[in-house]
């Protein structure tokens, strides 16, 4: 999980959304979007723009394991974008198809993100999936909410999806890393999650489901932080706690007592909020009056 995806205020950024891969088979055409944000309206049905398609569309070259971390593809025009999903399709068509990211390619080999969940053949399909659109500055002129409506051909019939988007002065992503994590918890690598979600995912989950809330909850706009850093200790306790709610082994009393770790580690990012939180930016500007204590900074999470 993660944040909405961000684009900056006045650019010309590229938004990317998947259509659903399950009984698309790679089969996907006429793609199009229609944009609304704080500059600009929704237009109407019929008046959409043509988006994208990832153009990749290519062949598993040899046979590679279940388990396996790389596949070798044969020679392509166009190289597979490092973070981007694809499919794996044993046919055109194939209403099963593997979902894989890539992580990085060299020559003909494509580093994936997680392990293939079965063995895949030599000729097998490997295709692009992923839709995009490049914003205008009309449509990135204010900051705010925006709203992607997609719609394409899949497989013969048309599919049509939403996708929120945030407009910002910069960009906001969580700062803590999979090596800092454990770096910092060892214990970390001990913990059961599910095989399809890494620990960099579960960091992201964490920001998304723990931290966010929390500082929506002070009326905070997570768009607004300043130095994301400052949030890490209490991210990768969030991130922990998550992990352990997940699992089984761990009894309520060390859940209980992994939340109030977490949320003394938030209290302690809260006593120093202005130093990485941009409330200048907040609806009405700063504070009337300088010597009142803003409530996200009276209000304690933990018992």
């Amino acid at each position: 999980m993660a944040l909405e995806q961000q684009v900056l205020r006045d650019g010309t950024d590229t938004i990317l959304a998947y259509p659903s891969p399950y009984g698309s088979g790679g089969v996907i055409v006429s793609p199009k979007v229609r944009i609304q944000t704080p500059n600009v309206s929704m237009p109407l049905e019929g008046s959409e723009d043509n988006a994208t398609l990832d153009p990749v569309n290519t062949a598993i070259a040899s046979n590679a394991a279940r388990g396996a971390n790389s596949i070798t593809i044969t020679a392509l025009s166009n190289d597979a974008v490092p973070g981007r999903k694809y499919l794996i399709c044993r046919y055109a068509g194939d209403v099963d198809p593997v979902v894989v990211t890539a992580v990085r390619k060299d020559g003909s080999t494509v580093y994936l993100q997680e392990p293939l969940p079965r063995d895949v053949s030599a000729n097998e399909l490997f295709l692009g999936f992923a839709v995009t659109h490049q914003l205008t500055t009309t449509e990135t002129d204010d900051e705010g909410d925006g709203l992607a409506i997609w719609s394409a051909t899949i497989a013969g019939q048309k599919y049509t999806w939403h996708q929120a988007f945030k407009i910002v002065k910069q960009y906001v992503h969580p700062d803590l890393t999979a090596d800092q994590l454990l770096a910092q918890y060892p214990q970390v690598e001990r913990l059961s999650f599910a095989e399809d979600l890494t620990l960099g995912e579960a960091i992201g989950s964490a920001w998304e489901n723990l931290i966010i809330p929390s500082l929506e909850s002070r009326g905070l706009h997570w768009e607004r932080i300043k130095t994301v850093r400052r949030l890490n200790p209490a991210l990768a306790l969030a991130t922990i706690y998550h992990l352990q709610r997940a699992d089984s082994r761990f009894p309520l009393d060390v859940l209980e007592s992994s939340r109030q770790e977490y949320l003394r580690a938030l209290d302690v990012a809260f006593q120093s909020v202005d130093f990485w939180y941009d409330y200048a930016d907040d609806e009405g500007g700063r504070r009337e009056n300088e010597g009142v204590v803003p409530a996200y900074r009276q209000l304690r999470l933990s018992r």
